[in-house]
């Protein structure tokens, strides 16, 4: 430890230079005691010691919960967990596209400010527009996950993903300006 000085504050061992001030280098030890408790452990066991289970998907699996539970209720409050884990990401992944299209197409509302009631149609406009892409680029980039998985889920949602785009291109054609016929 060199010249560090050992001093006590705020229960906490501090291991500094400069007891009175904390400065990068410093260590600081907490000790807490762990009551006995009856625990469920999920993982390997190698030579008396608990290592990650390496599963056949190579993610390396171990896990702890306290209390007597069945191995059944332990894997289910995981698998509950990466499910919400995982909606939790998908929504905002949907919410971080939707912003970034808002963004690409905020400089056209902006454009259309020359008339006020111009540039809140405009941005009404950029707005459903943006949140028809990242719906669709969202529900795209879930089923390219799922194909492999769940065929039939990845082809649904794909599906759906296009009918969004193809309902909005008519939708626009219905408003876009008819152009006159030229002989």
């Amino acid at each position: 430890m060199g010249s560090r000085k050992l001093s006590i504050r705020e229960g906490l061992l501090y291991a500094a230079e400069q007891p009175a001030t904390d400065t990068i280098g410093d260590m600081r030890v907490r000790f807490e005691v762990v009551r006995p408790q009856t625990v469920r452990v999920v993982a390997g066991q190698m030579t008396g010691n608990l290592v990650p289970h390496q599963t056949r998907a190579g993610d390396p699996l171990a896990f702890l919960q306290g209390g007597m539970q069945s191995a059944e209720s332990m894997f289910a409050t995981a698998v509950a967990a990466n499910v919400r884990m995982t909606w939790i990401l998908r929504f905002v992944g949907f919410f971080v596209m939707f912003a970034g299209f808002g963004m690409v197409f905020k400089p056209l509302a902006v454009l259309a400010d020359v008339l006020p009631f111009l540039g809140d149609i405009m941005r009404l406009g950029t707005g459903m527009l943006a949140g028809v892409l990242a719906c669709s680029l969202s529900l795209t980039t879930i089923a390219n996950g799922w194909i492999f998985f769940r065929p039939v889920l990845g082809v649904l949602l794909l599906a759906v993903a296009i009918g969004a785009l193809v309902l909005v291109k008519r939708m626009a054609k219905k408003c876009a300006p008819a152009q006159p016929a030229s002989d």
